[in-house]
C-alpha cells in the first residue's frame, strides 16, 4: 500500500533524501523567522513601533517603507500565515509526503514579498536550496523512471554483464557524463551565488537613505567585515559553476539547433554576467573590506553610499548578460519546439525584466534564479535523454 503519496518505486533513496532536506530548509525557514514574527506583532501592538532583535528591526525599516508601505500587526500577521503554510510543506516533506512539495512552492510564493519588504537575504538563501534541493529530487525521479523501468527482460534483451557503450564526443569524452557534471554545477551556481550575494550585503551599503550613524556601525562591525570577507570568494567560485553551466547549456543548444551560431553567445553572456556582480558586490562592500584591514582608514558615510550605490547599478546592470543568456535559449527552444507556449512567453518575460536592470527592485533577479533553476533540471534531463537514445541504440539489434 502506498502510504506516502507516491509510489514505493518512484522514492528512491536519494530522492527521499533530498525531498527530506529540502523540508527541513522549509522548516527552518518558515519556523526561524515565524518565531521572531510572534514578538514582533505584540510589540508593534502594544508600543506601536517596531521591535529589535540583536540589533535589527523585526521586521520593518526595509523597502516596504521606503515604497510607502507601513508595516502594521495584519501585514505582520499575514507573514506569520506565510511562514507556517512554508513550515506545513517542509514538514509534510520530511515524511516524505509529496504533497509537500506543492505547499512548500505555494509558501515560496506566499513569503517571497514579505522576504523583499523586510530585507531577508537569508531567507533567499533557504528558499533557492529548497529549488535546489527539489530540482534535484525532480531529476532522481525521471533517471529511475520511463517507459522501460517496469518492462520484464524479454528474450535479446542486454543482460547486467554486458558493459554499455555510451556515446562520446571528439576525443572520447562522454556526452551524457559532461551534461550532468555542467547541470550539477548550474545547481550549485545558484546555491554559491545566493550565499556570496547574502553575505556580502551584510556589510554592503544598499540604502543611500539610512542613517550616518547606521552606515558607520554597517561599517564597523566586524562580524559583518568577516561575512562579506567570505562572501566574495564563494561569489567567485558561484560564478567559475555558472560559467561551467553555461558550456553545457550551450551543447544542449547545439544539439538541438544543428549548430545555430547564436548558441555561442550563452557563454559570453554569462561571462558578463559574474564579470559585472561581482565587479558590483565588489564596489558595495570595499569601505567596509578597507575598514577592517587598516585602522588607518576612517570611514565616510557618503563615499560608503556612493559607492553602495554604483555597486548596485553595476551589478543589476550585469544582468543584461542575463537577458541575453535566457533569450537566446527561448528563441532557439522555440525554433524546434522544444517548451510550450506558456513557458516561451514567460522566458521572454523574465528577459524583459533582466533588461529592466536597477529599475526593477531586485525582481529581476528572483526571476532570474527562478529561470537558473529551470534550465540546470532542462540540461540535466538532456543528460539522461543522452544516457537513454544511447542504451537504447546498444539494445536494438543493428543499431
Amino acid at each position: 500500500m502506498d502510504t506516502h503519496g507516491t509510489s514505493r518505486g518512484h522514492l528512491t533513496a536519494p530522492r527521499t533524501w533530498a525531498l527530506r532536506l529540502a523540508g527541513l530548509c522549509a522548516v527552518v525557514n518558515g519556523v526561524g523567522f515565524g518565531a521572531f514574527d510572534i514578538p514582533a506583532v505584540w510589540h508593534l501592538a502594544r508600543d506601536h513601533t517596531v521591535w529589535y532583535a540583536f540589533g535589527n528591526p523585526t521586521y520593518g525599516n526595509g523597502p516596504f517603507e521606503a515604497h510607502g508601505v507601513t508595516v502594521t500587526v495584519p501585514v505582520l500577521l499575514a507573514f506569520l500565515g506565510s511562514c507556517l503554510v512554508l513550515a506545513i510543506g517542509g514538514a509534510l516533506l520530511l515524511v516524505p509526503r509529496t504533497t509537500g512539495v506543492v505547499v512548500i512552492l505555494a509558501g515560496i510564493v506566499m513569503c517571497a514579498p514579505f522576504w523583499w519588504g523586510f530585507d531577508l537575504p537569508f531567507a533567499w538563501f533557504s528558499a533557492a536550496t529548497v529549488l535546489v534541493l527539489l530540482a534535484i529530487a525532480r531529476a532522481e525521479m525521471h533517471t529511475r523512471t520511463g517507459p522501460n523501468s517496469c518492462r520484464r527482460p524479454e528474450r535479446g534483451d542486454r543482460t547486467t554483464s554486458d558493459t554499455p557503450t555510451a556515446r562520446t564526443l571528439g576525443g572520447g569524452v562522454d556526452e551524457s557524463g559532461v551534461l550532468q557534471r555542467a547541470g550539477w554545477a548550474g545547481g550549485a551556481s545558484v546555491v554559491l551565488l545566493v550565499v556570496g550575494v547574502a553575505l556580502c550585503s551584510l556589510a554592503g551599503v544598499d540604502a543611500p537613505g539610512a542613517s550616518d550613524a547606521a552606515i558607520l556601525e554597517r561599517l564597523d562591525d566586524g562580524a559583518r567585515q568577516t561575512a562579506a570577507g567570505i562572501g566574495l570568494p564563494i561569489l567567485s567560485l558561484g560564478i567559475a559553476m555558472l560559467l561551467w553551466f553555461a558550456t553545457g547549456l550551450r551543447r544542449v543548444l547545439d544539439g538541438l539547433s544543428g549548430g545555430d551560431p547564436l548558441a555561442h553567445a550563452i557563454v559570453p553572456a554569462a561571462a558578463v554576467l559574474g564579470g559585472l556582480m561581482v565587479t558590483g558586490v565588489s564596489l558595495d562592500v570595499s569601505s567596509a573590506m578597507t575598514a577592517f584591514a587598516t585602522d588607518e582608514f576612517t570611514p565616510d558615510p557618503d563615499s560608503a553610499r556612493v559607492l553602495g550605490t554604483a555597486g548596485l547599478v553595476v551589478a543589476l546592470t550585469g544582468l543584461t548578460g542575463g537577458a541575453v543568456l535566457v533569450a537566446v535559449t527561448t528563441r532557439i527552444a522555440q525554433q524546434v519546439r522544444a517548451l510550450p507556449a506558456w513557458a516561451v512567453w514567460a522566458s521572454y518575460a523574465v528577459a524583459v525584466l533582466c533588461l529592466s536592470g536597477f529599475w526593477s527592485a531586485g525582481m529581476a533577479s528572483v526571476a532570474f534564479a527562478l529561470w537558473l533553476i529551470g534550465a540546470v533540471i532542462a540540461v540535466l534531463r538532456s543528460s539522461r535523454a543522452s544516457t537513454s537514445s544511447t542504451t537504447l541504440g546498444a539494445d536494438t539489434p543493428g543499431l
